[in-house]
Protein backbone atom coordinates (compact mmCIF):
# COMPACT_ATOMS: atom_id res chain seq x y z
CA UNK A 1 0.00 0.00 0.00
CA UNK A 2 1.56 3.27 -0.87
CA UNK A 3 1.93 5.79 1.97
CA UNK A 4 0.77 9.43 1.95
CA UNK A 5 0.96 12.06 4.44
CA UNK A 6 -2.84 13.12 4.28
CA UNK A 7 -5.87 10.48 4.92
CA UNK A 8 -7.72 8.82 1.90
CA UNK A 9 -10.11 6.29 1.20
CA UNK A 10 -7.37 3.57 1.65
CA UNK A 11 -6.61 4.91 5.25
CA UNK A 12 -9.81 5.01 6.10
CA UNK A 13 -10.77 1.15 4.93
CA UNK A 14 -7.43 -0.46 6.77
CA UNK A 15 -8.51 1.61 9.73
CA UNK A 16 -12.05 -0.47 9.54
CA UNK A 17 -9.80 -3.47 8.36
CA UNK A 18 -8.06 -3.30 11.58
CA UNK A 19 -11.39 -2.78 14.02
CA UNK A 20 -12.81 -6.06 12.70
CA UNK A 21 -14.90 -4.93 9.36
CA UNK A 22 -13.42 -5.37 6.44
CA UNK A 23 -15.31 -3.83 3.52
CA UNK A 24 -14.29 -3.41 0.05
CA UNK A 25 -13.71 0.27 -1.48
CA UNK A 26 -16.83 -0.79 -3.83
CA UNK A 27 -18.97 -1.33 -0.90
CA UNK A 28 -17.55 1.84 0.95
CA UNK A 29 -18.30 3.99 -2.29
CA UNK A 30 -21.92 2.91 -1.77
CA UNK A 31 -22.35 3.24 1.82
CA UNK A 32 -20.96 7.06 1.16
CA UNK A 33 -23.85 7.67 -1.11
CA UNK A 34 -26.39 6.10 1.35
CA UNK A 35 -25.19 7.10 4.88
CA UNK A 36 -24.18 10.76 3.47
CA UNK A 37 -20.75 10.64 4.16
CA UNK A 38 -18.36 13.34 4.49
CA UNK A 39 -16.78 13.06 0.73
CA UNK A 40 -13.65 15.00 1.90
CA UNK A 41 -11.73 17.26 -0.35
CA UNK A 42 -9.58 16.74 -3.84
CA UNK A 43 -6.07 17.12 -4.29
CA UNK A 44 -4.55 19.27 -6.62
CA UNK A 45 -2.67 17.17 -9.70
CA UNK A 46 -4.56 14.98 -12.40
CA UNK A 47 -5.49 12.36 -10.65
CA UNK A 48 -6.81 14.01 -7.21
CA UNK A 49 -7.00 11.98 -4.37
CA UNK A 50 -9.80 12.46 -1.79
CA UNK A 51 -8.06 14.06 1.41
CA UNK A 52 -10.04 13.42 4.76
CA UNK A 53 -9.70 15.00 7.89
CA UNK A 54 -9.21 13.36 11.36
CA UNK A 55 -12.51 15.04 12.19
CA UNK A 56 -13.82 13.24 9.01
CA UNK A 57 -12.39 9.70 8.88
CA UNK A 58 -13.84 9.22 12.91
CA UNK A 59 -16.76 10.10 11.62
CA UNK A 60 -16.61 8.06 8.53
CA UNK A 61 -15.46 4.90 10.58
CA UNK A 62 -18.28 5.08 13.47
CA UNK A 63 -21.40 6.02 11.30
CA UNK A 64 -19.65 2.79 9.00
CA UNK A 65 -19.33 0.79 12.46
CA UNK A 66 -23.38 1.54 13.99
CA UNK A 67 -24.58 0.76 10.01
CA UNK A 68 -23.25 -2.84 10.72
CA UNK A 69 -24.46 -2.78 14.75
CA UNK A 70 -20.80 -3.07 15.66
Amino acid sequence: MRKFPYITVGLVLGRLTDEGLPITRATYYRLEKRLNLPTGKKTSGQLQWRVYTKDEMEEIVSRIKSEYNM
